[in-house]
């Protein structure tokens, strides 16, 4: 899955709620410029493999309004959305 959403400009929402991660090797760069992407609904099934999947920077909300960070400082980039959570998480 790499670079499977990179440099989707336009991209806003994305439902990847019955995507299967689990047989993944990597998913390097796979939201990478997608900067106006603000909704990810995910799946049970759904686990971030890695850690240069790039999601947008900025606080991510899950559903019930807990926050959760993707940041970049420098060449480290880290994100502490859940994985295997079902949830939509929105960018504010």
């Amino acid at each position: 899955m790499n670079e499977m959403f990179s440099w989707c400009k336009n991209l806003i929402r994305l439902d990847l709620s019955n995507f299967d991660t689990k047989n993944l090797i990597s998913m390097n760069d796979m939201f990478g410029a997608s900067d106006h992407l603000n909704s990810i609904t995910l799946g049970a099934n759904f686990a971030f493999i890695g850690s240069d999947y790039y999601l947008p920077t900025g606080t991510w909300y899950s559903s019930d309004g807990t926050p959760y960070e993707s940041s970049l400082n420098g060449n480290i980039y880290s994100c502490n959305i859940p994985s295997n959570k079902a949830d939509t998480y929105t960018r504010r």
